[in-house]
């Protein structure tokens, strides 16, 4: 069964390589990050390597949008 990683700051540089690393490892990802045209653009990049992806624009330091990210990666992605 493949691992599901949460990765945030998706959008661009570091967070994006770590993305990409994952998809690329077998495990299914959700990407996060500001900036949602390239969020589904990594997701879609990350689907095309065969694995499941989820994209979630998400500010990080506020409580509420990761409390909603946890529960749509809950909901989508259930463990």
């Amino acid at each position: 069964m493949a691992r599901c990683a949460v990765v945030t700051g998706a959008g661009h540089g570091i967070g994006r390589s770590i993305a990409l690393a994952l998809a690329e490892a077998g495990n299914d990802i959700v990407v996060t990050g500001r900036t949602a045209p390239a969020l589904e653009e990594l997701a879609e990049q990350i689907r095309s390597m065969g694995r499941r992806a989820l994209a979630i624009t998400c500010d990080v330091t506020d409580q509420p949008q990761v409390e909603q990210l946890a529960a749509s990666v809950y909901q989508t992605l259930p463990r």
